[in-house]
């Protein structure tokens, strides 16, 4: 887990494996998944960045 401002960002296997539905992360599609998550979460971090008061983290 990563936090930053409030905004946290988790990835957690099993519930990757469960939106797989049976296909491996190491797939196509799993490693789509994992990169699409990882994209949107960060994304969520850089704008709780933002938004932090000066000095915050």
């Amino acid at each position: 887990m990563h936090a930053v401002g409030g905004a946290e960002l988790s990835l957690d296997s099993r519930d990757l494996r469960e939106v797989l539905g049976g296909l491996g992360l190491a797939s196509p599609e799993g490693v789509a998944l994992v990169r699409e998550a990882l994209r949107q979460g960060e994304a969520q971090l850089g704008q709780a960045r933002a938004a932090a008061p000066p000095g915050g983290a």
